[in-house]
């Protein structure tokens, strides 16, 4: 039986043999559509389900005071979540990254996925 450090060393191995790089980009790219698009269906689901259960008992015909209440609730979950588990001033993540770029603290190479 092989080692579990060996399976990428014979994953790119395999590649090598069988596929170009232009394969491996359709391949890959293939790959990557198939995933997204199935998360997208999950999230959408997710979204509906949560939809059906915080409004199935609302009445269509006058006021429902839960309309306000839900975005507070999101803004208070969302906080305490940024305060208690993120501990981190989260700010805007893309000006943070080029940032930490332009002031050499994050080197180019560890910021790319290498095929090679």
């Amino acid at each position: 039986m092989k080692n579990l450090a060996d399976i990428p060393v014979t994953i790119r191995e395999w590649r090598l043999k069988h596929l170009n790089e232009h394969q491996l980009t359709i391949l890959l790219s293939l790959t990557v559509g198939l995933l997204s698009g199935l998360a997208a269906i999950l999230l959408k689901n997710a979204i509906h389900l949560a939809n059906h259960y915080l409004t199935h008992d609302f009445s269509s015909y006058g006021q429902s005071y839960q309309y306000l209440a839900y975005p507070f609730i999101g803004i208070l979950v969302t906080t305490l979540f940024v305060k208690y588990v993120v501990k981190d001033d989260i700010g805007h993540g893309v000006s943070k990254i080029l940032f930490a770029i332009s002031n050499k603290k994050v080197s180019s190479k560890s910021t790319t996925l290498s095929l090679r």
